[in-house]
Protein backbone atom coordinates (compact mmCIF):
# COMPACT_ATOMS: atom_id res chain seq x y z
CA UNK A 1 0.00 0.00 0.00
CA UNK A 2 2.56 2.65 0.70
CA UNK A 3 4.34 1.44 -2.70
CA UNK A 4 1.37 1.88 -4.59
CA UNK A 5 0.43 5.43 -2.74
CA UNK A 6 4.49 6.52 -3.21
CA UNK A 7 4.52 5.62 -6.83
CA UNK A 8 1.55 5.69 -8.45
CA UNK A 9 2.52 2.27 -9.79
CA UNK A 10 0.11 -0.73 -9.85
CA UNK A 11 2.94 -3.46 -11.12
CA UNK A 12 4.31 -5.74 -8.75
CA UNK A 13 7.27 -8.55 -9.11
CA UNK A 14 6.73 -11.75 -11.02
CA UNK A 15 8.23 -14.81 -9.78
CA UNK A 16 10.79 -16.10 -11.68
CA UNK A 17 11.21 -20.29 -11.94
CA UNK A 18 14.90 -20.46 -12.05
CA UNK A 19 15.09 -23.70 -14.05
CA UNK A 20 12.58 -22.87 -16.65
CA UNK A 21 13.91 -20.46 -18.77
CA UNK A 22 10.83 -19.75 -20.88
CA UNK A 23 9.78 -17.41 -17.95
CA UNK A 24 12.61 -15.80 -17.14
CA UNK A 25 12.45 -12.27 -19.84
CA UNK A 26 9.04 -11.07 -18.25
CA UNK A 27 10.14 -11.57 -14.99
CA UNK A 28 13.45 -9.60 -16.04
CA UNK A 29 11.81 -7.07 -18.06
CA UNK A 30 9.41 -6.54 -14.78
CA UNK A 31 12.20 -5.67 -12.56
CA UNK A 32 13.81 -3.30 -15.04
CA UNK A 33 10.83 -1.49 -14.95
CA UNK A 34 10.31 -1.00 -11.09
CA UNK A 35 13.75 -0.95 -10.01
CA UNK A 36 13.26 3.30 -10.70
CA UNK A 37 9.70 2.92 -8.46
CA UNK A 38 11.40 0.77 -5.80
CA UNK A 39 14.10 3.50 -5.06
CA UNK A 40 11.40 5.96 -5.19
CA UNK A 41 9.66 3.86 -2.39
CA UNK A 42 13.43 3.19 -0.44
CA UNK A 43 13.73 6.83 -0.23
CA UNK A 44 10.05 7.57 1.47
CA UNK A 45 11.02 4.84 3.53
CA UNK A 46 14.53 6.31 4.20
CA UNK A 47 13.03 9.50 5.59
CA UNK A 48 10.36 8.56 7.69
CA UNK A 49 7.34 9.02 5.59
CA UNK A 50 6.41 5.60 5.81
CA UNK A 51 7.15 2.50 8.23
CA UNK A 52 9.99 0.45 7.35
CA UNK A 53 8.95 -3.03 6.76
CA UNK A 54 10.59 -5.50 9.31
CA UNK A 55 11.18 -8.35 6.69
CA UNK A 56 14.38 -10.32 5.26
CA UNK A 57 13.14 -9.51 1.76
CA UNK A 58 12.57 -5.61 2.28
CA UNK A 59 16.18 -5.66 3.33
CA UNK A 60 17.68 -7.59 -0.09
CA UNK A 61 16.27 -5.42 -1.91
CA UNK A 62 17.35 -2.08 -0.09
CA UNK A 63 20.50 -3.51 -0.68
CA UNK A 64 20.81 -3.93 -4.12
CA UNK A 65 19.27 -0.74 -4.92
CA UNK A 66 21.24 1.21 -2.43
CA UNK A 67 24.80 0.00 -2.82
CA UNK A 68 24.94 -1.99 -6.15
CA UNK A 69 24.83 0.61 -8.96
CA UNK A 70 25.00 -2.16 -11.56
CA UNK A 71 22.25 -3.59 -10.93
CA UNK A 72 20.77 -2.25 -14.18
CA UNK A 73 22.92 -3.04 -16.40
CA UNK A 74 23.60 -6.97 -14.75
CA UNK A 75 19.44 -7.43 -15.12
CA UNK A 76 19.82 -5.99 -18.87
CA UNK A 77 22.42 -8.27 -19.80
CA UNK A 78 20.70 -10.81 -18.47
CA UNK A 79 17.57 -10.23 -20.35
CA UNK A 80 19.65 -9.88 -23.47
CA UNK A 81 20.77 -13.62 -23.02
CA UNK A 82 17.57 -14.88 -21.84
CA UNK A 83 15.59 -13.35 -25.62
CA UNK A 84 18.77 -14.71 -27.54
CA UNK A 85 17.71 -18.64 -25.53
CA UNK A 86 13.77 -18.56 -25.04
CA UNK A 87 13.02 -18.79 -28.86
CA UNK A 88 14.72 -22.53 -28.60
CA UNK A 89 13.39 -23.24 -25.99
CA UNK A 90 9.88 -22.11 -26.88
CA UNK A 91 10.10 -23.70 -30.58
CA UNK A 92 11.00 -26.92 -28.79
CA UNK A 93 8.10 -27.43 -26.25
CA UNK A 94 5.93 -29.71 -27.84
CA UNK A 95 5.42 -32.88 -28.80
CA UNK A 96 6.19 -33.25 -32.09
CA UNK A 97 9.19 -35.59 -33.69
CA UNK A 98 11.60 -32.76 -33.88
CA UNK A 99 14.77 -34.53 -32.90
CA UNK A 100 15.99 -34.22 -36.38
CA UNK A 101 16.65 -30.67 -36.05
CA UNK A 102 17.86 -29.99 -32.18
CA UNK A 103 21.06 -30.59 -33.06
CA UNK A 104 21.60 -27.90 -35.63
CA UNK A 105 19.86 -25.31 -33.80
CA UNK A 106 21.37 -25.67 -30.58
CA UNK A 107 24.73 -25.84 -32.40
CA UNK A 108 23.98 -22.72 -33.84
CA UNK A 109 22.15 -21.20 -30.42
CA UNK A 110 25.27 -22.54 -28.55
CA UNK A 111 27.92 -20.68 -31.18
CA UNK A 112 25.81 -17.36 -30.95
CA UNK A 113 26.30 -17.55 -27.56
CA UNK A 114 30.17 -17.91 -27.78
CA UNK A 115 30.36 -14.75 -30.50
CA UNK A 116 29.74 -12.90 -27.25
CA UNK A 117 33.22 -13.75 -25.18
CA UNK A 118 34.98 -16.34 -27.67
CA UNK A 119 37.78 -14.94 -29.99
CA UNK A 120 36.42 -15.15 -33.45
CA UNK A 121 39.53 -16.76 -34.81
CA UNK A 122 38.26 -19.94 -32.49
CA UNK A 123 34.29 -19.64 -33.35
CA UNK A 124 35.41 -19.23 -37.04
CA UNK A 125 36.37 -22.93 -37.42
CA UNK A 126 33.45 -24.23 -35.68
CA UNK A 127 31.67 -25.67 -38.33
CA UNK A 128 29.80 -28.62 -37.02
CA UNK A 129 28.05 -29.54 -33.69
CA UNK A 130 30.83 -32.50 -33.23
CA UNK A 131 34.04 -29.77 -33.01
CA UNK A 132 31.79 -28.01 -30.04
CA UNK A 133 33.44 -30.95 -27.76
CA UNK A 134 36.87 -30.25 -28.78
CA UNK A 135 36.17 -26.45 -28.01
CA UNK A 136 37.54 -25.37 -24.32
CA UNK A 137 35.47 -22.42 -23.67
CA UNK A 138 37.12 -21.52 -20.13
CA UNK A 139 40.79 -21.36 -21.56
CA UNK A 140 42.05 -17.74 -21.28
CA UNK A 141 43.84 -17.56 -24.50
CA UNK A 142 40.28 -18.41 -25.97
CA UNK A 143 38.47 -16.08 -24.66
CA UNK A 144 38.01 -12.23 -25.59
CA UNK A 145 39.50 -9.11 -23.32
CA UNK A 146 37.03 -7.86 -20.98
CA UNK A 147 36.63 -4.67 -22.50
CA UNK A 148 35.27 -6.28 -25.67
CA UNK A 149 33.06 -8.80 -23.93
CA UNK A 150 29.55 -8.31 -25.84
CA UNK A 151 26.88 -7.25 -22.63
CA UNK A 152 24.24 -6.69 -25.20
CA UNK A 153 23.44 -2.49 -26.37
CA UNK A 154 20.91 -1.87 -23.50
CA UNK A 155 23.21 -3.40 -20.93
CA UNK A 156 26.05 -1.02 -22.41
CA UNK A 157 24.11 1.96 -22.24
CA UNK A 158 23.08 1.48 -18.08
CA UNK A 159 27.07 0.55 -17.67
CA UNK A 160 27.71 4.06 -19.78
CA UNK A 161 25.13 6.21 -17.26
CA UNK A 162 26.54 4.52 -14.27
CA UNK A 163 30.41 5.74 -15.49
CA UNK A 164 29.18 8.99 -16.20
CA UNK A 165 27.63 9.96 -13.20
CA UNK A 166 30.85 8.24 -11.40
CA UNK A 167 28.67 5.88 -9.27
CA UNK A 168 31.26 2.94 -10.21
CA UNK A 169 35.11 2.64 -10.52
CA UNK A 170 36.85 1.07 -13.60
CA UNK A 171 37.52 -2.23 -11.10
CA UNK A 172 33.35 -2.23 -10.68
CA UNK A 173 33.45 -2.39 -14.43
CA UNK A 174 36.47 -4.75 -15.12
CA UNK A 175 34.86 -6.88 -12.26
CA UNK A 176 31.40 -7.00 -14.07
CA UNK A 177 32.55 -7.64 -17.32
CA UNK A 178 34.70 -10.51 -16.10
CA UNK A 179 31.73 -12.02 -14.11
CA UNK A 180 29.19 -11.48 -17.38
CA UNK A 181 32.09 -13.55 -19.38
CA UNK A 182 32.72 -16.06 -16.83
CA UNK A 183 28.84 -16.44 -16.69
CA UNK A 184 28.52 -16.64 -20.65
CA UNK A 185 31.53 -19.91 -20.32
CA UNK A 186 29.67 -21.76 -17.68
CA UNK A 187 26.84 -21.15 -19.07
CA UNK A 188 27.68 -22.81 -23.07
CA UNK A 189 29.99 -25.46 -21.17
CA UNK A 190 27.10 -26.84 -19.27
CA UNK A 191 24.78 -26.43 -22.74
CA UNK A 192 27.91 -28.85 -24.54
CA UNK A 193 27.95 -31.26 -21.45
CA UNK A 194 24.43 -31.56 -20.82
CA UNK A 195 23.01 -31.66 -24.17
CA UNK A 196 22.54 -33.49 -27.64
CA UNK A 197 25.72 -32.16 -29.11
CA UNK A 198 27.21 -34.59 -27.33
CA UNK A 199 25.83 -37.85 -28.77
CA UNK A 200 27.07 -38.81 -32.46
CA UNK A 201 23.13 -40.49 -32.67
CA UNK A 202 21.41 -37.14 -31.97
CA UNK A 203 23.96 -35.31 -34.47
CA UNK A 204 23.49 -37.67 -37.13
CA UNK A 205 20.13 -37.46 -37.07
CA UNK A 206 20.00 -34.61 -39.22
CA UNK A 207 20.13 -36.59 -42.16
CA UNK A 208 16.35 -36.50 -41.87
CA UNK A 209 16.43 -32.85 -42.35
CA UNK A 210 14.47 -31.56 -45.68
CA UNK A 211 17.07 -28.15 -45.12
CA UNK A 212 19.99 -30.60 -45.65
CA UNK A 213 18.19 -33.24 -48.30
CA UNK A 214 20.64 -32.70 -51.39
CA UNK A 215 23.94 -33.09 -49.52
CA UNK A 216 23.28 -37.26 -50.35
CA UNK A 217 26.64 -38.26 -50.09
CA UNK A 218 27.18 -36.76 -46.00
CA UNK A 219 23.59 -37.91 -45.06
CA UNK A 220 24.53 -41.22 -46.38
CA UNK A 221 27.34 -41.21 -44.13
CA UNK A 222 24.90 -40.03 -41.39
CA UNK A 223 22.65 -43.03 -41.80
CA UNK A 224 24.92 -45.38 -42.27
CA UNK A 225 26.80 -44.43 -38.53
CA UNK A 226 22.75 -44.57 -37.04
CA UNK A 227 22.69 -47.78 -38.24
CA UNK A 228 25.78 -49.20 -36.88
CA UNK A 229 24.68 -47.92 -33.63
CA UNK A 230 21.29 -49.26 -34.03
CA UNK A 231 22.91 -52.95 -34.65
CA UNK A 232 25.03 -52.52 -31.59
Amino acid sequence: EDFVDTTGCQLFPLRMCCHRWVENVPVCERAIVLIPRIRKYLTAVATGKYAQPNTISFAVVRDSCNSYHLLLAKLKFFLSVAKQVTPFLTFYQTDKPMATFLCDDLFKLVKSLMAHFVKPSVTKDLTSPAKLNSTQVTKNENLLEYSKVEIGFESECALKVVVKEKKVTDRNVLDFRLCCRKWLAIMVGKLVDKTAVQYSLSRNMSFLDPRAIKNTEKNQLRLKSILGQLVQ
